[in-house]
């Protein structure tokens, strides 16, 4: 099924629970959405258990811009989520998502997957969102976030419980807060990562370059990490059991990056933080 809007645009009302287009499994599969501009409802588009396909939309001044709930393999492909209030682009369990090409600009937060592991992000513009740029999270695992461009956000990238993911070949700039941020958000018990970070830029952020907090098990690589308000790289664990859950940064590899011109010191690697491996990079 295809849902083809030549152009035209949904205009709603502005209510919480409007939605603009729903696909859901009971209603049809493998459904097309293109060519429509959607704007002011409570979700732009709501997904729900529905292998569906969103390109060259744009879903403008909602609530959500595009809502995902149990939907494996959807794609959200050149289009413009923008000026959204909440989120752009929310993703629950959206196994196997791929969004790539697509302009991710000026809503509350930019794009979150959440329990959507073996899922694709690569070549989306994602700038001047008020909260993270870009976030994946929960049982994300295996999941790729590749060449994006991820600017002037709260935090640029947010990486959590997602063994075995790549960020890689990014440029992650002039955010407000860290450039990347990995943590398993769970206790040590939780807190295998195996996350490569290789080939990314990550400059003139507003704090951290690359921080780690108790987080284990990582490979950073190859990354240029410069000018940015606080530290390079930070390997952080802690022992305070209130207020902040008790876990060490172990186990990790930092190699071959330049990290230079950084405000604070290039690397911190903390009492907590254990059996890490620092060799062959670039400091200033």
């Amino acid at each position: 099924m295809t849902f083809d809007g030549n152009g035209h645009t949904l205009d709603g009302v502005d209510t919480l629970q409007s939605i603009g287009i729903e696909t859901s499994s009971s209603r049809s599969s493998n459904v097309t959405v293109r060519d429509v501009t959607i704007s002011d409802f409570g979700a732009g588009i709501y997904v729900w258990d529905a292998d569906t396909t969103i390109t060259n939309v744009q879903t403008v001044s909602n609530m959500d811009g595009i809502d995902i709930a149990s939907a494996s393999g959807i794609t959200i492909t050149d289009s413009k989520i923008a000026q959204n209030t909440r989120q752009a682009i929310s993703g629950q369990n959206a196994e196997g998502a791929t969004v790539t090409d697509n302009v991710i600009k000026g809503n509350g937060d930019g794009m979150y997957l959440h329990d959507s592991p073996n899922s694709t992000v690569r070549d989306n513009t994602v700038e001047h969102n008020t909260e993270t740029g870009l976030s994946v999270g929960g049982t994300s695992y295996n999941s790729l976030i590749a060449d994006n461009k991820i600017s002037g956000n709260g935090l640029g990238v947010s990486v959590g419980k997602s063994d075995d993911s790549r960020v890689v070949d990014n440029t992650i700039n002039n955010n407000n807060g860290k450039g990347l941020h990995i943590s398993p958000g769970q206790t040590p018990s939780a807190n295998k990562l195996n996350i490569t970070v290789a080939n990314n830029r990550v400059h003139s952020n507003g704090d951290h370059g690359v921080y780690l907090h108790f987080a284990s098990n990582n490979l950073l690589t190859h990354n240029t990490i410069s000018q940015n308000n606080g530290s390079g790289v930070v390997l952080r664990g802690s022992n305070d059991t209130v207020g902040e859950q008790l876990g060490d940064a172990n186990n990790n590899t930092v190699a071959h990056n330049e990290i230079v011109n950084n405000h604070e010191a290039p690397i911190i690697d903390d009492q907590y933080s254990h059996y890490n491996t620092i060799y062959n990079n670039t400091l200033a």
